[in-house]
């Protein structure tokens, strides 16, 4: 478990970085969260959605994947939106 947790936060971390890149430093708060929004329901739910579909695992395990990820990347997007 600590191995998992660890490559978790690592992989957490280089997201973070990747959307501060994404988002320059000129970005808001709200432009922030929108950024968040639109990575996490146009890039990452259209993925899970592939693998849900293709995988024929149950539409609940979707919509928890990718509520979870629509809140990480919203609120990672309003704190390095309102950072810069």
């Amino acid at each position: 478990m600590p191995v998992i947790m660890g490559v978790n936060y690592v992989a957490t971390l280089l997201a973070a970085f990747s959307l501060a890149m994404f988002l320059g430093a000129e970005a808001d708060a709200i432009f922030g969260i929108f950024a968040g929004l639109m990575i996490a329901v146009f890039w990452i739910a259209t993925s899970r959605l592939n693998d849900v579909l293709y995988e024929q695992k149950p539409m609940g395990l979707f919509w928890i994947n990718v509520g979870y990820n629509v809140a990480i990347y919203v609120i990672m997007g309003a704190i390095l939106g309102a950072w810069h």
